[in-house]
């Protein structure tokens, strides 16, 4: 069986807080090949999932925000530029160097390796890799704005020059081949990204993921049910869950309707007479207790119980057709137990017989411990920290690590590093100074 969407690796370098190069490498210590072996698989040969810890603001979320907006960038850069601008982040230190993506993936059995450079101009270059049997071969190799295609690139010439007529300092030659009417098998290459999800950060990627979660359900009876299944599974006290309509007040109408015709932007999307929300959709939570029902609004249900489900459908679906899903801070307004059942559905061949992979940032070091064993295999622990500004990735397994060691609590007593070393030696004058300030007769009297 082979799969549509594996990541093998992801390299980075002079991106955000990350100076040098730093290399998540999903792949196994004991793969030792391009391919794998014969009567061997590439689930077998990779993680399924990959988990940073570190202090706050050590790079964790910069190291999985790229795939994303990598993604978004293949997508859009034909009709906005801003897309692969915002891949053009350097070091503060190194605004002069340009920075460089390098991914490995699996897509349809042949091995792609797509590297990206962009610096302030725009892309330096683009290339595509295939390993079909056992070496790599050129696909395309793109430097600035002129683009070699190479023998087993399967395309026809009409549809090389198609491409080459799009190009332009911010756009990407994925985001152009995506546009070609016979794109040849290598198009599985640019196919295996809308197989990764965006990353889900922050407040407003996880209500633009809680939308998304809402027309899903809206449209396919089947999610309904999923969703229904995934609370029922968290065990937060909730009976049922359905999808109530509620009619948009007239002046949100009218507002969409002024947007129709508004702005004179290139990157501006006119909305259409058919897609102003006429009813705007929400989630409304049954409990049940002392024999009898109620109803919460989605408001008023608890932030945890709203948390897992954005979390657990995007899983769910990633685990459905074999995807990769990123999640930053998955620990955030989670239960422990519920951020190590998510974790676990990916190492569960039962439930991810597609070889979906998940990777997250976190700090819950629980999930390293023995509770009563570690969620987390040692080739799938990766630690981020920084020093004199620069950002580092290194895997647990680099490390001496003996099976009787307990990961946790090393991790904790500074043993791998990336852990904060707080002081409070300042805080010392610093309150007795507000004391001082705040002790006079003058203060008391504000």
């Amino acid at each position: 069986m082979y799969h549509r969407a594996m990541l093998l690796s992801l390299a980075v370098e002079n991106y955000r807080s990350f100076g040098k190069e730093a290399v998540l490498d999903m792949q196994r210590r004991s793969f030792k090949t391009l391919r794998p072996r014969k009567g061997e698989s590439w689930t077998e040969n990779t993680w399924r999932r990959a988990g940073i810890f570190g202090p706050n603001a050590s790079g964790k979320s910069n190291i999985l925000l790229p795939l994303s907006l990598l993604r978004t960038a293949i997508i859009h850069s034909l009709t906005s530029e801003a897309h692969v601008r915002r891949l053009r982040d350097p070091h503060m230190l190194q605004q002069a160097s340009p920075t460089r993506f390098d991914v490995e993936y699996v897509a349809n059995d042949v091995r792609y390796r797509w590297i990206l450079v962009v610096d302030n101009g725009g892309v330096v270059s683009e290339s595509l890799d295939a390993n079909e049997r056992g070496r790599f071969s050129s696909i395309f190799n793109r430097e600035r704005n002129e683009i070699t295609f190479g023998q087993r690139a399967g395309l026809h010439q009409a549809a090389k020059e198609n491409i080459e007529q799009f190009l332009r300092s911010w756009s990407l030659v994925f985001s152009a081949w995506a546009t070609v009417k016979n794109p040849g098998r290598h198009a599985a290459a640019i196919d295996w990204w809308g197989r990764m999800l965006p990353l889900i950060t922050g407040e407003n990627d996880r209500h633009n993921g809680h939308q998304w979660l809402i027309e899903l359900a809206h449209r396919d009876p089947h999610w309904l049910g999923v969703v229904k299944t995934v609370i029922r599974v968290a065990d937060v006290g909730v009976r049922d869950v359905g999808i109530e309509e509620a009619e948009v007040p007239p002046e949100v109408r009218r507002i969409q309707e002024l947007l129709q015709g508004g702005g004179d932007s290139r990157d501006a999307e006119v909305v259409k007479a058919d897609d102003i929300i006429e009813y705007l959709q929400y989630l409304r939570f049954e409990h049940h207790g002392c024999d009898q029902s109620f109803y919460l609004d989605e408001a008023d249900e608890s932030l945890g119980t709203r948390t897992w489900l954005d979390l657990a459908v995007p899983a769910l679906f990633a685990l459905a057709v074999g995807g990769v899903l990123a999640i930053d801070e998955i620990d955030s307004s989670l239960h422990p137990l519920l951020v190590r059942e998510l974790v676990s559905y990916f190492d569960n061949s039962d439930l991810n017989p597609l070889g979906a992979q998940l990777l997250f940032g976190s700090h819950d070091t629980s999930l390293i411990g023995r509770h009563p064993q570690a969620a987390l295999h040692h080739g799938e622990v990766w630690f981020a920290t920084k020093s004199e500004s620069r950002s580092e990735l290194v895997a647990l397994d680099e490390f001496a690590v003996r099976e009787a060691h307990n990961v946790e609590k090393r991790y904790l007593q500074g043993v791998y590093g990336a852990v904060p070393i707080p002081g409070s030696s300042e805080l010392v004058e610093a309150l007795a100074a507000l004391r001082r300030k705040y002790g006079t007769s003058e203060a008391r009297g504000q």
